[in-house]
């Protein structure tokens, strides 16, 4: 009788280890793809965006994403809806890059610093 009972606490030893092992890889998985939604990287080149004056974040999400300045719309949709952006962003046309890192897009739109105006100018010598 003492050998089964070994057997079973071997048994539910490794049940757990691997449960363990399981919770870890999906932890990592789900950081991986936190960092790289994120994330940034590549070539960055300038980008004008208009943001429309009533949009959602789910509109400005894919917007950006479609000019290639977020790499996820749906992660700007989650990391705006936590900062409580939802309606907030600021309407108006920003310069951006493509690649940017996804906080600075939100501190951008949050803070609604747009591309300032051109205004030609001549200097004389």
């Amino acid at each position: 009788m003492g050998g089964s009972h070994r057997g079973r606490s071997r048994g539910a030893a490794r049940a757990v280890v691997l449960v363990l092992l399981l919770l870890l890889l999906l932890a990592g998985g789900a950081g991986g793809l936190y960092l790289w939604a994120t994330g940034s990287s590549g070539p960055s080149r300038p980008v004008a965006v208009r943001v429309p004056r009533g949009a959602s974040a789910a509109e400005v999400g894919e917007l950006l994403e479609n000019a290639g300045v977020i790499r996820s719309s749906l992660a700007f949709r989650v990391a705006a809806s936590s900062r409580g952006l939802g309606s907030s962003l600021h309407a108006g046309r920003y310069q951006m890059e493509t690649n940017m890192p996804l906080f600075e897009v939100l501190d951008l739109l949050e803070y609604g610093v747009p591309a300032p105006r051109e205004v030609a100018m001549t200097i004389p010598e």
